[in-house]
């Protein structure tokens, strides 16, 4: 028994590490990375065509920030990436971007994580 205790004492650590390790692989961080679909840069562009207001047919509204991932001090819009369609799930992807739009990000994950668009 003293024995097993030991081992188990010796191994714990090493699992622990490995399990963090394991969750790495899935933090906003390697999202990043990823490339923002060329759909949702496409509705990025119209809505700066359209002097950033919200496009028709699409979702838009103030985005609070209340994740505090993007940065503080701005008057944020998040828009939808696809036409809204009555009775469908609006999906996770969003844009955000500053009212004056300077600043502009995609989400694919419903705000865990963004992608600096501009």
């Amino acid at each position: 028994m003293i024995r097993a205790k030991r081992l188990l004492f010796l191994i714990l650590p090493a699992l622990i590490i490995l399990s963090l390790a394991g969750c790495a692989g899935n933090s906003a961080q390697d999202k990043s990375a990823q490339a923002v679909p060329s759909y949702a840069l496409e509705v990025w562009d119209q809505i700066k065509q359209n002097d950033f207001k919200p496009l028709d047919g699409y979702k838009s509204q103030t985005f609070g920030n209340y994740e505090k991932l993007l940065p503080q001090g701005e008057k944020y819009i998040e828009h939808d990436v696809h036409p809204y369609k009555k009775g469908v799930n609006r999906g996770t992807e969003r844009i955000v971007y500053t009212a004056d739009g300077r600043h502009a990000y995609y989400t694919g994950d419903h705000y865990a994580s963004f992608i600096k668009i501009e």
